[in-house]
């Protein structure tokens, strides 16, 4: 994107090229701010896993503590956190996709 800047800055000489110039700028802008919205998500749902671990391996931690049985298994918790997985996987690749569109 900015190694090509000098050419399209060149073609605001011109008017049947100024529109080169508009068209590379809002891509350059749609780009920026889809890697900034990429960024905020990644941090987002690292934050959200993270959390949900935690969760899982306290209930667990406390249930064996306590000595009740009805913490989930290891499966049921591998399966939780692979579905939660998916899900914010689906996320993460379509949001910088639509916060570019924005821009055109």
């Amino acid at each position: 994107f900015i190694s090509l800047g000098p050419l399209f800055i060149l073609c605001l000489i011109f008017k049947q090229t100024e529109s080169l110039f508009h068209k590379w700028l809002l891509y350059g802008i749609g780009l920026l701010f889809s890697m900034a919205v990429l960024s905020f998500m990644v941090s987002l749902v690292l934050e959200l896993n993270f959390r949900i671990a935690a969760g899982l391996w306290g209930a667990k931690a406390i249930t064996s503590f306590l000595g009740i049985s009805g913490s989930t298994g290891l499966t049921s918790q591998a399966m939780l956190q692979g579905g939660i997985g998916l899900l914010l996987t689906t996320l993460l690749v379509t949001a910088p996709a639509a916060a570019a569109q924005f821009f055109g």
